[in-house]
C-alpha cells in the first residue's frame, strides 16, 4: 500500500473541511489555507 500523498490529494482533502462558521464554504475558499508544501 502506498502511504504517498500527492499535493492535488491533500488539496482535495483540505478542500472537504468545512469553516467552524460558515459550513457551507471550505477552509480553503476561506483563506485559512493558502499555500500547501509537500516534503518526500
Amino acid at each position: 500500500m502506498d502511504n504517498n500523498l500527492d499535493e492535488a490529494a491533500i488539496w482535495h482533502v483540505l478542500q472537504s473541511i468545512p469553516d467552524l462558521e460558515l459550513p457551507v464554504i471550505s477552509i480553503v475558499d476561506m483563506g485559512i489555507v493558502r499555500t500547501l508544501k509537500v516534503d518526500q
